[in-house]
């Protein structure tokens, strides 16, 4: 999409400080929720189909993927939630939506990275799931390890952590079974393997 930028999305753009525009992407259909996604130096705008548009900073940008395989034909899907808990889902029929989903994995990870790894040096952990409601849901990183529902896992202990068939694995010194946990349950899950590869590699 290169034609100039709707008057809402601008000033929608503009009253968020989202700075310069840096790439468009739209729906194939006209019954997707969200129509259009663009992208700024700060975060992004979305109109839904009711013409409604919203940004979202990247501080504040959830952005969940999963994949679904039939017939050996694959499709990701995509959702961002901002920090109100609003879901917003990406079509899988989106043309360049993987496109979309590389650059918006490099905004957020450069963002979310420096500023958790920050975090934790300080002694702060980096939540990315939690839901008092369901505590063996939680999911955090922290210097001493991972955070993995109500236990930690000590990054010494962990021989590898890799992403494979949809979910992430643990596997674990002198533990035959690796703690999984279903990667399309992981907000900014590039950015949390991003995190978990640097902390990991600090103590190897």
């Amino acid at each position: 999409m290169t034609e100039p930028l709707p008057t809402d999305v601008r000033e929608t753009a503009e009253q968020a400080g989202l700075g310069c525009h840096r790439r468009s992407y739209g729906a194939t259909r006209g019954k997707d929720f969200i129509q259009r996604l663009d992208v700024f130096d700060h975060g992004i705008a979305i109109r839904s189909e009711a013409g409604v548009c919203l940004a979202i900073t990247w501080p504040e940008l959830k952005m969940y993927e999963s994949a679904t395989s039939l017939y050996g034909a694959v499709s990701h899907f995509y959702h961002f939630e901002d920090y109100k808990g609003h879901n917003f889902p990406i079509s899988a029929s989106w043309k360049n939506s993987r496109e979309m989903a590389q650059m918006l994995r490099d905004a957020i990870a450069g963002v979310w990275v420096p500023d958790a790894l920050q975090r934790i040096a300080e002694g702060k952990s980096r939540v990315f799931v939690h839901d008092p409601a369901k505590p063996a849901h939680q999911l955090a990183l922290s210097r001493e390890g991972v955070v993995f529902g109500t236990e930690t896992l000590p990054w010494e202990h962990i021989k590898y952590l890799r992403l494979h068939d949809g979910n992430l694995i643990i596997k674990r010194h002198k533990k035959f079974r690796p703690a999984v946990y279903p990667s399309g349950k992981i907000p900014n899950l590039y950015s949390f393997m991003q995190i978990a590869q640097a902390l990991h590699t600090g103590v190897g």
